[in-house]
């Protein structure tokens, strides 16, 4: 009886664990060039209430910003609306974050003005100190396949 329980306690916790994906990465580079990457990528994490938390933050190749999100890998769907000044266009991104083995999923949709523009799944594993992003699914109505390297 106390080896099933302890079994169970494993299998239940190693549900909930997440990849340690903390580190700082100088660059990311697409293996496709279909984007300029990002700079200077710290990523850290942390565990309350056996729920991981990334805080990753990262400059942009192309407008130079530094920027900084909160991933909550809870399995919850959360929306976040934002208004883009110059255009006054509304976006809707949803995203869940969910870990599962050694990778942090996180399945992404974004729509304009109620119109759907991208639905992604971006796996996100850890290799030594290569930080490895797959990114598949849909922009604009056209394929998106690409990987992602940080190091």
């Amino acid at each position: 009886m106390r080896f099933a329980l302890a079994l169970i306690a494993l299998v239940s916790t190693s549900a909930f664990a997440c990849p340690n994906l903390a580190g700082s990465y100088t660059v990311c580079r697409s293996s496709t060039g279909a984007s300029d990457g990002s700079r200077d990528l710290v990523v850290a994490q942390s565990v309350r209430n056996r729920i991981t938390t990334f805080s990753v933050t990262s400059t942009d190749e192309e407008t130079q910003e530094r920027s900084t999100m909160s991933v909550v890998a809870d399995g919850k769907v959360r929306t976040e609306r934002q208004t883009d000044p110059e255009s006054g266009l509304t976006f809707v991104v949803t995203t869940q974050a969910t870990c599962q083995g050694n990778t942090l999923v996180l399945k992404n949709s974004t729509s304009v003005q109620n119109n759907e523009m991208a639905q992604l799944t971006i796996s996100i594993t850890k290799s030594g100190n290569q930080l490895r992003q797959v990114i598949a699914g849909q922009a604009l109505g056209n394929p998106i396949n690409d990987t992602v390297i940080c190091e």
